[in-house]
C-alpha cells in the first residue's frame, strides 16, 4: 500500500532521532541495539558471529531500516556491505530507499541503488501521487536525483497527473532556496528533460514557474527553448498566469522573438 509523503514524513519523525554518538561502552544484546547506537565495532562482531541481518525488531524494522530511520549512515553502509537486503520494507511498506530519499541522505541512496533496486522500488520512485522522484524534485535534491538518473531513471518520467520532475522543480515551494531549485533544474535539463511537456491541465514547467513568479526558473526554461505562447486546456498561456513585471517582460520578449517576420 502506497503512503503519502506527509504520512511517511510523520512516521519518520516519530522514529527516535539518533544521538551524535551512541553508548558503545558495554556489550550490545543484539544487532538492532548496536545499530541504534551506531556502534560499528559491536555490529561487526555480531555480524561475524552470525547475527541474522534480516531479523525484525518489535516495530518490524530490520537493522538496515533502523539505521536508515535513525540517520546512522555508516551503520547502514556496514549492513549493506555485509549483505543486508536493500529492498526489505517495514510493516507499513516503507523501504530503506524511501527513508533515505526523505531524509536527503545522498550517500545511502547511492549505496542502496548500487546494491540493487527491485522493480517494486522503481515503481515507488516513479509512480503514485507523490513518488520519491516527485519529492526529491520538489525539494531541490539535485544530488539524489543525479543518482536516480544514473541508475536508469528517465528524466521525463511521469508520475500521477502526468507531472514530470521538471514540473515539480518549477512548482517548488518557498522553503526551497532558489539556487538549489536552479541547480536541480539545470541537472534535469542536462540529462534530457523536455521543456514543453504538459501535465493533466495542459500546463508546462514554464507555465508553472510563471504562475509562481519564479523569475530565474522562467529565464532558464526560456533559454532552453520553452514556448511562452503555448496554451493550456483553459486556453491560457504563461503570460496569463502571472502579474509579476519581470516575468512578463521575459515572456513577452521571448514571444516576440518567436513571432514570424512578415515581409510587405
Amino acid at each position: 500500500m502506497r503512503r503519502s509523503i506527509p504520512l511517511l514524513l510523520g512516521l519518520l519523525l516519530t522514529t527516535p532521532a539518533a544521538a551524535a554518538s551512541g553508548d558503545c561502552a558495554g556489550p550490545s544484546p543484539d544487532l538492532h541495539a548496536a545499530t541504534a547506537g551506531g556502534c560499528l565495532a559491536q555490529m561487526e562482531r555480531l555480524i561475524a558471529r552470525g547475527e541474522p541481518l534480516e531479523a525484525r525488531n518489535e516495530t518490524g524494522d530490520t537493522a538496515l531500516l533502523l539505521a536508515a530511520k535513525r540517520g546512522r549512515t555508516e551503520a547502514a553502509l556496514l549492513l549493506l556491505g555485509a549483505g543486508a537486503d536493500p529492498s526489505r520494507a517495514d510493516r507499513r511498506q516503507i523501504t530503506p530507499l524511501a527513508v533515505a530519499v526523505y531524509k536527503g541522505d545522498e550517500r545511502l541512496v547511492g549505496a542502496l541503488l548500487a546494491a540493487g533496486v527491485t522493480a517494486d522500488q522503481w515503481r515507488e520512485v516513479c509512480q503514485g501521487r507523490r513518488g520519491l522522484i516527485d519529492y526529491a524534485a520538489r525539494q531541490g535534491q539535485a544530488g539524489i536525483i543525479a543518482k536516480l538518473l544514473a541508475a536508469g531513471l528517465d528524466a521525463n518520467v511521469r508520475s500521477a497527473q502526468d507531472w514530470t520532475p521538471l514540473m515539480r522543480v518549477a512548482a517548488h515551494g518557498s522553503e526551497v532556496p532558489p539556487v538549489r531549485a536552479l541547480a536541480t533544474m539545470e541537472l534535469l535539463l542536462a540529462r534530457g528533460a523536455q521543456v514543453d511537456l504538459a501535465n493533466h491541465q495542459g500546463r508546462t514547467a514554464l507555465m508553472l514557474a510563471a504562475q509562481r513568479d519564479r523569475v530565474e526558473i522562467v529565464a532558464l526554461l526560456l533559454a532552453h527553448g520553452a514556448d511562452p505562447t503555448r496554451l493550456d486546456f483553459q486556453e491560457e498561456n504563461a503570460m496569463d498566469l502571472t502579474q509579476d513585471g519581470r516575468v512578463l517582460d521575459l515572456l513577452g520578449h521571448a514571444a516576440q522573438e518567436r513571432a514570424p517576420v512578415i515581409d510587405f
